[in-house]
Formats: C-alpha cells, structure tokens, sequence
C-alpha cells in the first residue's frame, strides 16, 4: 500500500486550517496544522512533508529562514495569479 502525501498546513485563522485540513484528509492526504511560522518551522525541523501550503501573511513568518522561502514562492503565486 503506498504511504500517504503528507502536508503542512500553515495558517494563523483557526478556522481556516480546519476547513484546509479536512478536505485534504477527505481526499486522503496525511495532514498537519500549524499557527504559525515559529510553530511550522519546528514540525518542519522534527518530519518530512510532501507540500506546504502556507499563509504568506501571518504572525512570526516575515524573518528568520521563511524569508529566503516566501519570497520565491510569492513571486509563483502571483504569477500563476495573474496568468491569462
């Protein structure tokens, strides 16, 4: 049986990362919540993800390692964003 796709969902609005969480679980993924960047980067540190989808505008993500992180996928973001 193959593993599971495991995710990393970071969001600082609670209800954000329950409706995120279960309807990834519901299409089978292996997912876990964090609150914020200083949260994520300790679970980050401790397993391996597949994905992480992460809220660029939140508490405690704006210095540190997820700077050299956000900026290059924020630019793919946008790009995608505004593609015709």
């Amino acid at each position: 049986m193959p593993r599971k796709r495991r995710i990393l969902v970071v969001d600082d609005e609670a209800s954000i990362r329950m409706l995120v969480r279960t309807v990834l679980e519901h299409a089978g993924y292996e997912v876990t919540t964090a609150r914020d960047g200083r949260e994520a980067i300790a679970l980050l540190a401790a397993s391996d993800y597949d994905v992480v989808l992460l809220d660029v505008v939140m508490p405690n993500l704006n210095d540190g390692p997820w700077s050299l992180v956000v900026s290059p996928w924020s630019l793919v973001v946008k790009r995608l964003a505004t593609k015709d």
